[in-house]
Formats: C-alpha cells, sequence, structure tokens
C-alpha cells in the first residue's frame, strides 16, 4: 500500500515502511528545535548553525550550485570525504563538493583540512535531521548532481528522497557492526526500502557484500 507525498515531486509515493518511519519524525517534531538546542549548549550542535538541521539556508549565500554531494557522518568519514575529492580534483573535477556530516567536530576538520585543497570547491553543510519536510528542503535547496554515503551512515529518508528525485546514489566502502545489521534485520521492512535503493554499493569486503544483499540491495 502506498500514499501520495506532499512534497510536491510528481508522481512521488511513499511505501508503508517509510510512512510509518516519517509518523515518528512528526510525532516528536515539535521537540526537536528545544532538543537541538539542548545539544548546542552541551557543545554537539553549532549553536550558529541549528538551522541547518531543519534544512533551512538562509544564512548561507554560499551554496554550491548542482555540488557532487558526500555524506560522511562524523571525523573518520570526513577524512575519506576529503580524501576522495583530493583525488577526483587530481584527475580533474574541481566540483563543486558538498560535505554533510552529523557532528561538530566533523564540521570543524573538513573547515580546516578543505583549505589545503586548492583546485576544487568544497563546501560544508550539517546534515538535516531525517524529517521528510527538513529532507525536502535540503534537497530543494543544494540540487545535488549525485549523492555518495561514505561506510555506515544511512537514513531513510535522505536516501529514498534523494532516489526519487532522480539524484543518482552511491554507497561507498560500505559497511555495518554486527549490532547495527542485527537493528537493520529487526527492521526488515524498512530496511528493504532503503538498501533496494542505491544505483551501486561498494562494501570493503564480501561479509559486508553478504549482509547489504540479506537487507536488500540487489
Amino acid at each position: 500500500m502506498t500514499d501520495r507525498d506532499n512534497s510536491g515531486i510528481p508522481g512521488r509515493e511513499i511505501s508503508g515502511p517509510i510512512r510509518h518511519y516519517n509518523l515518528a519524525w512528526h510525532l516528536v517534531r515539535v521537540f526537536l528545535p528545544l532538543m537541538t538546542r539542548l545539544r548546542a549548549r552541551k557543545g554537539k550542535e553549532d549553536a550558529q548553525r541549528l538551522d541547518e538541521r531543519f534544512g533551512l539556508y538562509h544564512h548561507r549565500p554560499d551554496l554550491p550550485e548542482n555540488p557532487l554531494w558526500l555524506h560522511a557522518v562524523s571525523v573518520g568519514e570526513s577524512m575519506a570525504a576529503l580524501a576522495l575529492i583530493r583525488a577526483l580534483a587530481k584527475a580533474g573535477d574541481r566540483g563543486p563538493y558538498l560535505v554533510t556530516t552529523n557532528t561538530v567536530t566533523a564540521a570543524e576538520r573538513i573547515r580546516t583540512a578543505s583549505r589545503s585543497i586548492s583546485d576544487a570547491e568544497v563546501t560544508h553543510l550539517y546534515q538535516p535531521l531525517d524529517h521528510p519536510q527538513f529532507v525536502d528542503r535540503f534537497l530543494a535547496a543544494t540540487q545535488p548532481r549525485a549523492a555518495i554515503f561514505l561506510e555506515s551512515d544511512f537514513w531513510p529518508n535522505l536516501i529514498t528522497r534523494a532516489t526519487q528525485r532522480q539524484i543518482p546514489v552511491f554507497f561507498v566502502s560500505s559497511q555495518m557492526s554486527d549490532s547495527a545489521f542485527a537493528g537493520w534485520q529487526r527492521r526488515a521492512a524498512l530496511a528493504g526500502e532503503v538498501f533496494k535503493t542505491p544505483h551501486q554499493v561498494m562494501t570493503v569486503d564480501k561479509l559486508q557484500a553478504d549482509r547489504f544483499a540479506a537487507l536488500g540491495t540487489p
């Protein structure tokens, strides 16, 4: 069973598992501004950039046009993203590139390390919370030409809604821990919607390839 999505994209439908996932986001939405402010007080969010968590970018006139988007949850993945950007820039692709992260430390690492990439345009944004409206705002504002999810951070709306906008999605250096794999197995219907989505999945080894296949990757 499917429902029509209200994002304004013609022909988009959402499946039952995604609809149920989004219901949870709708139920907690009223608490999200307070939650992010409290996290900012603890240094876990950037107080000056909380709007980015909600897909709002009035303070960011520097948004790149049709960037290659790389999602990297934290510091380790961010360094992998920058290494990939360096390799692409060396091959002649100057970007623009957009890197999204979840953590303040990763954002700072991107800010400082990207200065050394003189032959590519690199912009950082905080990943929007995975509420469908926030994700739609992010995708409408940035309009990526392709999306690369590095390693192990898989958000259902970020992934499926990018694909519904005809944005090619790739999982690179893909892997998941035993506990993450077990968690996705417990949510098999939702996992099936997420992991059937990418155009290509490049796992780190055969064990990981088997895990992604078990979750629905063709």
